[in-house]
């Protein structure tokens, strides 16, 4: 992103912010809690009759995770209320904050979708909608510039990539854990190495790469290197997960993900392009520079 804006597109996005910003605090939350009631008495009834122990714990995982995001995305409401003012102005860090913000109902709702298609498949159409009214806001104020086709193609490109890296890993982090929790409880003498290793290295790297994006929004060399050390650690912690024996499809995603969002950041004609100095690959010539 850049600061280069017209007056009219500084309005526009002021309004964006406001609207997304309601959005945030009174629609996200209310579509992720109606599900989390109905996927709790079917989680409840199915775990009876299933007598499956990997999944005794998903009642837990989602009386915690649910309310968490909607929290999320009213704090994150509130602040883009508090940004209409400074992006009308044009004050260089208020769109990026916005963006990273925006991100959150996006994000949320892909994270919250695995235990609705397992106890709630009518309510799937929730995080679908949570995922697409965070993403029109996301995608008016990360476009609100005036640059080039070739330029707002990349942010787009990158910026998505990075948000559904982060959501689909946080989603292979629930089941991991999951599984990990729930074979715990019922059998003391499982380990679960690679799911108690894995797991903690995979949601460090959804929270960074929640920092990363109003970072490498505002163009900064810390907010490339937390992009980048997050999807490094999305890449190690679920191929470590994958050491076990959970070889299910979306955990293979969750790592090809990662490394492809990698590759994205570590091209120079890609995200190279999001800041002002590529910090990675051209550490050669900057040690030039210096001396």
């Amino acid at each position: 992103m850049t600061n280069n804006t017209t007056a009219g597109q500084r309005k526009i996005g002021a309004i964006t912010a406001i609207v997304g910003g309601l959005i945030c605090i009174f629609v996200i939350p209310k579509l992720a809690m109606n599900a989390q009631g109905v996927i709790l008495l079917n989680a409840y009834k199915f775990i009876a009759e299933a007598g499956n122990p990997a999944i005794v714990a998903a009642p837990k995982m989602v009386t915690f995770w649910y309310p968490f995001w909607s929290a999320l995305s009213i704090i994150a409401g509130v602040i883009l209320l508090l940004l209409a003012g400074p992006i009308n102005r044009g004050d260089y860090w208020a769109r990026p904050f916005a963006l990273g913000m925006a991100a959150i109902p996006c994000i949320s709702g892909a994270a919250l979708i695995g235990p609705m298609v397992k106890f709630a498949t009518d309510y799937v159409m929730n995080a679908v909608a949570m995922m697409t009214l965070g993403l029109i806001p996301f995608l008016m104020i990360l476009l609100l510039e005036k640059a080039s086709g070739k330029q707002k193609a990349i942010s787009i490109v990158v910026f998505m990539a990075l948000g559904l890296t982060a959501a689909w890993n946080f989603a292979n982090f629930h089941g991991a854990f999951r599984i990990l929790w729930s074979l715990l409880m019922t059998d003391p003498r499982y380990m679960g190495y690679s799911n108690a290793i894995g797991t903690p290295i995979v949601i460090v790297g959804v929270f960074l790469a929640l920092v990363s994006i109003p970072l490498l929004a505002g163009r900064t060399v810390k907010g490339y290197w937390l992009a980048v050390i997050a999807n490094a650690l999305f890449a190690v912690g679920t191929g470590t997960i994958l050491t076990g024996n959970y070889y299910q499809a979306e955990f293979y995603v969750g790592t090809a993900a990662g490394l492809f969002t990698l590759l994205l950041l570590l091209s120079p004609k890609i995200g190279g392009t999001l800041v002002d100095r590529r910090p990675l690959l051209s550490l050669g010539s900057a040690a030039k520079e210096n001396n």
